[in-house]
């Protein structure tokens, strides 16, 4: 990590300076990554829900979803850089905590941020696997998908919740499978 500071411009002390305090304030940030496209995704299927659900929602539902929880939930459009030759400007963690490398462009990702630091987030408690946020479900969640590649994956009594609170569950692509 200490070369990407100094490839900034920075010198080697600024840098360390630089890696000391994202390590310091690093381990009070909490992350939920979301894939931004207009349609599902092969890859994304492939990649990280292979016998999973996707849920669909769009960025004012998101913003709406919290609107119960007295604390922060920031977000922001995951930045894709060559660590080697670009630069991320230093001084705000924030910028390395919506920053990634180059390869993993292809997963488009937002990032909903809960960082503790935060005066309205110090009184939520943390724990081991993360942190316990308030969010209202039915406004977050516009659409379930079921992975079709896994059609048997879903228990009729779980599809059956989903439509009792309104919740669409489909798996569009089933019809169109992509063949192995």
């Amino acid at each position: 990590m200490l070369n990407w500071f100094v490839s900034q411009g920075s010198d080697p002390s600024t840098a360390w300076r630089e890696v000391n305090e994202y390590e310091k304030t690093h381990a009070h940030f909490y992350v939920n990554c979301w894939h931004m496209n207009d349609g599902e995704s092969y890859l994304m299927w492939k990649a990280y829900a292979d016998r999973g659900f996707a849920i669909q929602t769009t960025f004012e539902r998101v913003q709406a979803s919290f609107d119960d929880f007295s604390g922060i939930i920031s977000g922001g459009i995951v930045k894709y850089v060559d660590f080697e030759r670009d630069i991320t400007p230093c001084g705000n963690v924030f910028n390395h905590v919506i920053t990634k490398d180059l390869p993993y462009r292809d997963e488009r990702e937002f990032r909903l941020i809960f960082w503790q630091p935060e005066p309205r987030n110090q009184s939520t408690v943390s724990e081991p696997n993360g942190t316990r946020v308030r969010v209202d479900l039915r406004m977050l969640i516009e659409r379930v998908y079921i992975n079709p590649f896994e059609p048997n994956t879903v228990p009729s009594e779980i599809y059956e919740l989903l439509r009792e609170r309104g919740i669409e569950c489909s798996s569009s692509i089933i019809d169109h499978r992509i063949q192995p």
